[in-house]
């Protein structure tokens, strides 16, 4: 009975290693980058729905966190088009303005496949 227990949580464990959760952030002030992060954690239960639209591109990358750290501008992008909130604030004093935008991207839940140099990554509603 254990032995059918932690092969079935090894299996769920398995399972799930393919579905992940992004966040992005960037912050401008008059257009010079003052921060941006990124960060990707694994999702704890995997989901059975499918993705609605797949992003597919060259990697040699062999791991999740390399892809994201090699690949961040191709996987931004494709976010982007997906949901995305950008706030802008602009002040004008004695002629002189001031721009400050803010790009968040909420946690999004994405698969990420990657397979002989090919990297496809599922974007789910």
């Amino acid at each position: 009975m254990v032995r059918q227990i932690g092969i079935l949580i090894l299996f769920a464990s398995i399972a799930s290693a393919e579905d992940y959760y992004l966040t992005y952030k960037l912050y401008t002030d008059n257009f010079m980058i003052h921060n941006e992060s990124i960060q990707i954690s694994k999702a704890m239960v995997a989901k059975g729905d499918k993705p609605y639209k797949y992003v597919t591109f060259v990697s040699n990358q062999e791991s999740v966190e390399d892809l994201i750290f090699y690949e961040k501008e191709k996987i931004v992008n494709a976010l982007l088009e997906h949901c995305a909130i950008v706030k802008s604030q602009t002040t004008t004093t004695n002629y002189t303005a001031k721009t400050n935008t803010y790009l968040h991207i909420y946690p999004t839940r994405i698969k990420v496949e990657i397979n002989n140099g090919l990297a496809k990554i599922g974007l789910f509603k």
